[in-house]
């Protein structure tokens, strides 16, 4: 103890010094600005209100579905329920997503992983969960009792005219990813990651004057050794959203590192258009278009030649 007492003794002699106090003050500055900032967009941000137009189509499409024998139970994550879905995700892809561990430090174990990966969620889902945002965030459950602590599958989409809400995300702790998730040595992965796999969305999509659904967040509980496969969970949780989208004529868009994922993908109608996939930062990304189904069959064909190519 009295050796942890000397050395805060010494930096914060360190800190005094006139040499360094300048700089001591402005970066005090700076993370009070950033938390204050934070504090107020924490008490104004987005919030539960009138749900959407979309929000609204796809809760009356939301019933109970069979996957593998048992019923899924879908129903709308509140923001309060973000820790526990974002558990579920970041369990699911350890050891099946690439991404993740290539975000983290170096050397991390499985459950540091796991760990960094749970506040990664966590914080996306708080942003994405309030109604005023646009999102469809959705949790499959075995149990029909809405208490359930840990979600079967999850899933969170943004409709045609939705963005991901950044600023909501950085509030609702995303400021502190250096920290919490990729570490100094990787700090410009998380965004940089984004910016790339934005730009290839928008080249991807440009053919759908309309608009499309992005699916950017899909995960199944125990997806590395569920007997399901591909994934019926995460395929009953998704259903609703993709019902919309073909009774709205509109495709949608989604893209993966987790092989199970791409699976339950390719089931339900999707066609990956990346024939040679893409590294990012080392990572190899699967992007998937799926076209709106009506009665069963495709509205347009989805020539994968031609979207590859766009």
């Amino acid at each position: 103890m009295e050796g942890i007492m000397k050395q805060v003794d010494e930096i914060s002699a360190k800190l005094t010094e006139p040499s360094v106090l300048p700089f001591t003050v402005a970066g005090g500055a700076v993370v009070a600005a950033i938390v204050g900032y934070s504090g107020w967009r924490f008490a104004t941000g987005a919030r539960e209100g009138e749900l959407s137009a979309a929000q609204k189509a796809v809760a009356k499409k939301i019933t109970s579905a069979m996957a593998s024998g048992k019923r899924i139970h879908v129903r709308r994550v509140r923001q309060a329920e973000a820790g526990a879905c974002a558990a579920t995700v970041a369990k699911a892809l350890v050891g099946d997503d690439s991404a993740l561990p290539a975000m983290c430090p170096k050397g991390a174990s499985s459950a540091d992983v796991e760990s960094r990966g749970t506040w990664l969620y966590s914080c996306m889902l708080a942003a994405l969960a309030p109604s005023s945002t646009g999102a469809i965030v959705l949790r499959g459950d075995e149990s029909s009792e809405p208490g359930a602590a840990s979600p079967a599958a999850v899933v969170a989409v943004l409709p045609p005219g939705a963005a991901f809400p950044t600023t909501e995300f950085v509030c609702q702790g995303g400021w502190a990813y250096i920290a919490r998730l990729t570490g100094w040595d990787r700090r410009l992965r998380f965004p940089g990651l984004g910016e790339t796999l934005a730009a290839h969305r928008r080249r991807l999509t440009a053919r759908f004057a309309s608009g499309v659904y992005y699916v950017t967040v899909a995960a199944q509980a125990g997806a590395s050794d569920a007997a399901d496969k591909p994934l019926g969970a995460l395929r009953a949780t998704l259903a609703p959203v993709l019902a919309q989208a073909d009774a709205e004529g509109k495709a949608t868009y989604a893209e993966t590192t987790s092989v199970n994922v791409a699976d339950a993908y390719k089931a339900l109608g999707f066609v990956e258009v990346e024939e040679s996939r893409y590294a990012v930062f080392g990572v190899e990304y699967r992007l998937f278009v799926r076209a709106p189904h009506t009665g069963g069959v495709p509205a347009f064909s989805v020539s994968l030649d031609t979207l590859a190519s766009l």
